[in-house]
């Protein structure tokens, strides 16, 4: 806090604070005290930069689509663990060779954040771009002077990113599993000068809480269109729950029966008890409709339609009791209103 209250009032903060940060990396590098650093990335931020950059290129901020979107990340920090919970958009001017960030416009952003979520910090700083570039490295450098040891998110507009990625992974998708694409995010730190612009690459992990997966689900949810009732919607979108479940399902069953085929295959005792846990939510199964070895077809009929009927037996109880229960309001109703002669 000393040396940061010092490197405000100087007029060389920037190179004063920029050479201190070298000289502590240098001297923990010499003494081996370098330890992993944590960073995990939050649906809602992501939502927040991609909202920033489309709001500036369809001319939707006071910022000119020409210029790149910036802003700050806000989130928690515990020691060497990083959250990125939000993002929040930032202006600034630059000439070229020097930038200039309000430091009141900062300490705005960080009290707005700070009324509803207090625990919440400024980590860093998100920009969207093909790559690095020296104005990356005056706003990093501008932002250090107000916040400790900032993160740079860099998030690729049109394609995926080049060298750090989820979970480590790259982000040209090349260690990604088929079928699916890496996130277009590289999360940065600022490291010896050797590297590109004095930028290093982080590993980072994308998490999410259940209040986020509720409002990210929201916000994707489409809207039903001229002819498309909410039921042909809902109908649609059930379906498609269904083919997916169906589709990993199908992955499992090929799974064990590779197992079972092929004696010589080591098979992973976990995945077998996330199996059988699976195996054990359904009705006739955990009452042992399957022999050792084989599938008892008529038992297991027997047992379904047992399941079945049970079911419906308790649909219909529910029913009667809901209908019992009306009919003794109605019946309260009918004796305030009339006098017991007339009935």
């Amino acid at each position: 806090r000393a040396l940061r209250a010092f490197s405000r009032a100087s007029p060389f903060r920037t190179s004063c604070f920029g050479e201190w940060r070298e000289c502590t990396s240098a001297r923990f590098a010499l003494f081996g005290w370098i330890m992993p650093r944590s960073v995990a990335v939050h649906p809602l931020a992501i939502v927040g930069i991609a909202d920033h950059f489309t709001r500036v290129k369809q001319g939707g901020s006071p910022q000119a689509p020409t210029q790149p979107a910036v802003g700050l990340l806000m989130g928690t920090r515990r020691g060497l663990q990083s959250n990125i919970l939000d993002a929040a958009d930032l202006s600034y001017t630059d000439n070229g060779t020097e930038t200039v960030i309000a430091e009141s416009q900062i300490e705005t952003k960080r009290a707005l954040t700070r009324a509803v979520y207090p625990d919440y910090e400024v980590l860093g700083w998100y920009t969207i771009a093909e790559g690095l570039e020296a104005l990356h490295a005056r706003i990093h450098e501008c932002l250090a002077a107000y916040v400790d040891d900032p993160l740079f998110l860099v998030m690729k507009p049109l394609g995926l990113g080049d060298t750090a990625g989820q979970d480590g992974e790259g982000m040209d998708g090349s260690d990604a599993p088929d079928g699916t694409e890496a996130l277009p995010l590289t999360v940065y730190e600022m490291g010896v000068a050797t590297e590109e612009f004095g930028f290093v690459s982080l590993a980072f992990q994308l998490e999410t809480a259940e209040a986020e997966q509720i409002s990210i689900e929201h916000v994707a949810k489409v809207t039903p269109k001229s002819g498309i009732t909410k039921t042909e919607l809902h109908l649609s979108s059930l379906i498609t729950s269904l083919v997916t479940l169906q589709s990993r399902v199908q992955i499992l069953t090929e799974y064990l029966d590779e197992i079972s085929e092929r004696p010589q295959m080591e098979p992973s005792p976990a995945l077998l008890r996330s199996v059988a846990q699976l195996a054990n939510l359904l009705p006739p199964v955990k009452e042992k409709a399957f022999e050792i070895g084989r599938a008892d077809t008529a038992t297991f009929g027997t047992a379904l339609g047992t399941s079945v009927t049970d079911g419906l037996i308790t649909a219909n109880l529910a029913l009667m009791s809901n209908a019992s229960l009306v009919l003794g309001k109605l019946s309260d109703k009918f004796t305030l209103a009339y006098d017991a002669r007339l009935r």
